[in-house]
């Protein structure tokens, strides 16, 4: 793959109920040498978030999930790390009214399904533009 969508060992937090999709995303980044923390179930990994936020550079989230919504997690994540980079994945983008992306700071919508050079140029833009965003707030400042 492209040496531009590698990572610099950023911390992801890939969370999807599926569990061959969640382990296919890890395997990719992890290969791309990010740093993955996998889970399938929603509620552990927002726990697991709560204990450290500070730990994740980027959460890649599923949409559709039993016991919580990608977006219900998100909306829990936000108080506590407000401008973390967030993609969520789905397979139905329908679902997601632009108004909560907008008000829950998504960075990107991932469509489902997805190859391994679309996750990885998803992971790269959403870092990018979090570097931008610091760059100009450090410039600005």
């Amino acid at each position: 793959m492209d040496e531009l969508l590698r990572g610099n060992g950023e911390r992801v937090l890939v969370v999807d109920d599926d569990a061959p999709v969640a382990s296919l995303i890890a395997i990719v980044l992890a290969r791309l040498k990010y740093e993955i923390i996998c889970f399938t179930d929603p509620i552990e990994a927002l726990a697991t978030f709560e204990r450290s936020p500070d730990l994740f550079d980027l959460l890649l989230i599923d949409f559709t999930m039993p016991q919580m919504t990608g977006t219900e997690v998100i909306s829990r994540i936000r108080p506590v790390r407000p401008n973390i980079p967030v993609i969520l994945c789905t397979g139905n983008r329908g679902m997601v009214e632009e108004a909560e992306i907008k008000r829950l700071g998504i960075g990107l919508i991932l469509e489902k399904p997805f190859n391994a050079a679309g996750l990885a140029g998803a992971v790269r833009q959403v870092l990018a533009a979090k570097s931008l965003r610091q760059g100009e707030v450090g410039q600005a400042g």
